[in-house]
Parts: C-alpha cells; sequence; structure tokens
C-alpha cells in the first residue's frame, strides 16, 4: 500500500486542518484508475461536486468566493506574463519577480531587485529550493540529469552566499 504524505509546499484549500493526505491520495489513485490512469484537475472537481465525496470539502462552492479567487489567480498570471525587452539581454526578462519577505510574499519589480542585494539574495535562495524541489520531484530519473542539476544547485548555493548573480 502506498503511503501518502503532503510535500512541504503550502496546502491552499478549504478545511485545511481536515486534510488528511492518505486519504486525499487513496481518493486521487481511485479516480486515476477510474480514468484508464489519467487525472485531470477537471475530473477531480467533478467527482468533488458531489457533496458525498470525500473531496467536496476541500473546494470553495461559494461562487463569489471562488470567483475572487480566480480573479487573483489571473492577476499572478498577468504579472507574471509581463517582460522587459532590454539593449543588453538576448531575451526578454521577467518585469516583475515574486519575493517571500517579512512583509509577506508579493511582486517586486525588476528594476528594484537589480538595486537591492537583499532581494537578489532572497530571489537566489527561492531559486535554490525550487531546484531542490525539482530534484526530490524526479529524483527516480536523477540518473538522466543528476551532475547538471546539482551544478546549478551549487552554483546558486554558492552565488547566494557571495550575493552575486548566477553567470
Amino acid at each position: 500500500m502506498i503511503r501518502y504524505v503532503f510535500r512541504d509546499a503550502p496546502l491552499i484549500v478549504n478545511n485545511v486542518e481536515n486534510a488528511e493526505p492518505q486519504i486525499i491520495g487513496e481518493e486521487l489513485e481511485r479516480l486515476t484508475a477510474a480514468n484508464q490512469g489519467q487525472l485531470t484537475p477537471e475530473l477531480v472537481l467533478k467527482a468533488a461536486t458531489s457533496k458525498k465525496h470525500r473531496l467536496h470539502q476541500f473546494f470553495e462552492w461559494d461562487d463569489s468566493k471562488a470567483a475572487n479567487a480566480f480573479r487573483l489567480q489571473q492577476a499572478r498570471m498577468l504579472i507574471r506574463a509581463v517582460a522587459i525587452e532590454g539593449e543588453e539581454e538576448a531575451e526578454p526578462v521577467p518585469a516583475f519577480l515574486s519575493v517571500s519577505d517579512k512583509g509577506g510574499r508579493s511582486y517586486r519589480s525588476h528594476e528594484e531587485i537589480m538595486e537591492s542585494p537583499r532581494l537578489q539574495k532572497l530571489i537566489l535562495e527561492a531559486a535554490k529550493r525550487d531546484l531542490v524541489n525539482y530534484r526530490q520531484r524526479y529524483r527516480r530519473l536523477a540518473e538522466l540529469f543528476e551532475p547538471a542539476l546539482s551544478e546549478a544547485i551549487n552554483r546558486l548555493s554558492e552565488a547566494a552566499e557571495n550575493n552575486d548573480l548566477p553567470v
């Protein structure tokens, strides 16, 4: 029997205090088996629509609240879609980057980040966490990419320690 646990990422669902990874994992596994090995968000939502379904409690069913949450997600996508085309850069760079700071999570301008060693360090630390999480997520396929990924993590670690952007 598979033992399900939650990953370290924050779980942003309704009734998170009642969320048991084993129950959720088993239900997702059941839905996958019933759908020829495929699992989609649409399938999960359709199943959870029934008030009797074990996943129902984790969704926002109040349409006004759900609509606002969706609009916030659209705002995030809009912010992330904007890039700066510069003369020096070969490719456009994100105009705003998400930063987790003392004041919470917010987007900061590329210009502000480039002028702030503190924000650069926060961005580099986040990038390192992302790479480590990526390695953990795909650890079973590690032999395919481990040397390159380890090198990238090491470069980001050194850059964060030296407060220097990697080349």
